[in-house]
């Protein structure tokens, strides 16, 4: 169940900022290989890892 809310939650935070921002809407979970290329990705991967792979106040700074 846990692991099913959390997934519930990344694709809710995609839903919710993706259209706020010029960032293509993306899974959490795909920042670490897209940071592979972009270091904006890195850097959002990085914010999310330390949050527990959850959307955070850091990373929407980040994001904006």
């Amino acid at each position: 169940m846990k692991n099913s809310v959390q997934r519930f939650g990344k694709f809710l935070s995609a839903m919710i900022i993706g259209p706020l921002s010029n960032m293509p809407m993306t899974a959490i979970e795909y920042f670490g290989k897209l940071g592979e290329k972009d270091p904006f990705f890195k850097e959002l991967d990085a914010c999310c890892k330390r949050n527990k792979e959850l959307w955070s106040k850091e990373a929407e700074v980040i994001l904006f």
